[in-house]
């Protein structure tokens, strides 16, 4: 299923080029990467799925590179930032292996070395990616109010593999909890607006609105594996889809009349059987969009 998610994702590029690729947390599953199986989980997990968009330039290059079936001038690198999810701390040498991969394999890998990190892309536009696990086991959350501090915006897009706003599993909810109002109150300290939080963990696809401090907007996109159900009913959710597939971030200069900039977040699905070998692109399933002013609508 990654590899047909990897597949709609380059075919969307190639209709319209991205800036950048997130990747939101369990990036090896389901247990981490191990150091002794390292190039091949690399070559399975992210060279075939994603090798469009990998500069193949570290001096390990060469292990990895031959798993990518695209041609080289057909690829498109950009950078490519990575968070760390539950099921990647599960091996305790999985995190910094997975740090790793820039100094082998390629240069476009963006992992923090801590809990939150800052990156300026085009547009104005922050991207705070913050290792949610710890927060989620109970860690400080100041190094993410001090990331977004720092962060220039005046766009500000938080992404992590925990999501806050949907209801959370039963064996999780008092975690859930917890790390809700830390990540809200990092936020809040911060003294900055964030507009758009990016989440994986839940096995679906998801837009949901929430109130302030917290982004007002909450997309989950955990689509890249085997689709798993939702509570039926979640008075945040604006839309849900149980299925796989992916989320694209576009920053717009103005929809409708008076005219604003705002980011559109667009869930797709993939086609079905036939149309994948048609050749035919990811299927729009919803779109939301949010302003500076936190205003969200369709």
């Amino acid at each position: 299923m990654q590899l047909a998610v990897g597949e709609s994702m380059a075919t969307s590029d190639a209709t319209a080029p991205v800036h950048a690729l997130v990747l939101l947390g369990d990036n090896f599953y389901p247990d981490g990467l191990h150091a002794n199986e390292a190039v091949a989980r690399i070559r399975a997990s992210l060279v075939r799925p994603y090798c469009r968009f990998l500069r193949f330039d570290g001096p390990e290059a060469a292990e990895v590179e031959p798993a990518c079936e695209i041609p080289r001038a057909d690829r498109r690198p950009v950078p490519l930032f990575a968070t760390l999810g539950n099921h990647d701390h599960l091996t305790p040498e999985s995190p910094d292996q997975q740090r790793a991969i820039t100094q082998r394999f390629f240069s476009n890998w963006r992992m923090s070395a801590g809990i939150a990190e800052v990156y300026e892309l085009p547009g104005g536009v922050s991207l705070v990616v913050f290792d949610s696990d710890p927060i989620f086991e109970g860690a400080d959350a100041t190094p993410l109010a001090d990331a977004l501090h720092a962060s220039r915006g005046p766009w500000r897009i938080l992404a992590a593999h925990h999501p806050i706003a949907n209801r959370s599993r039963v064996s999780e909810v008092a975690r859930h909890a917890r790390y809700r109002r830390s990540v809200l109150d990092a936020v809040a300290a911060s003294g900055v607006e964030v507009q758009l939080m990016l989440a994986g963990h839940h096995h679906n696809l998801q837009l949901l609105a929430m109130d302030a401090p917290a982004p007002r907007l909450h997309a989950i996109s955990g689509g890249g594996s085997g689709a798993r159900s939702m509570p039926r009913s979640d008075p945040r959710r604006l839309v849900g889809f149980e299925e796989p597939g992916f989320l694209r971030v576009d920053l717009v200069d103005g929809l409708g009349l008076p005219k604003r900039p705002r980011l559109v977040v667009t869930l797709y699905g993939l086609p079905g059987f036939l149309g994948r070998l048609a050749g035919r692109g990811p299927r729009v399933l919803a779109h939301r969009w949010v302003d500076l002013a936190g205003r969200v609508g369709e």
